[in-house]
């Protein structure tokens, strides 16, 4: 899950366990401050991802991090 936080440009990937537990994935401290839309998108064959869009720039972002590897 991505938890964002618009005014300090920050966002953070968590993962959860069975028992509400959070681990922290990758966080980014230079998110931009105006995402208005945050989607959860499948990235074929083998992963998925999250795409990040800023309606008054125009501006989108495809982010992916595998918890795997962190």
């Amino acid at each position: 899950m991505l938890l964002y936080d618009a005014s300090a440009g920050i966002g953070a990937f968590y993962s959860a366990d069975a028992n509400g537990g959070l681990r922290l994935i990758k966080q980014y401290d230079n998110f931009r401050k105006t995402w208005d839309i945050a989607v959860n998108v499948k990235f074929l064959p083998s992963g998925g991802g999250l795409f990040l869009y800023d309606r008054s720039a125009g501006t989108g972002a495809f982010y992916s991090v595998d918890p795997k590897n962190q």
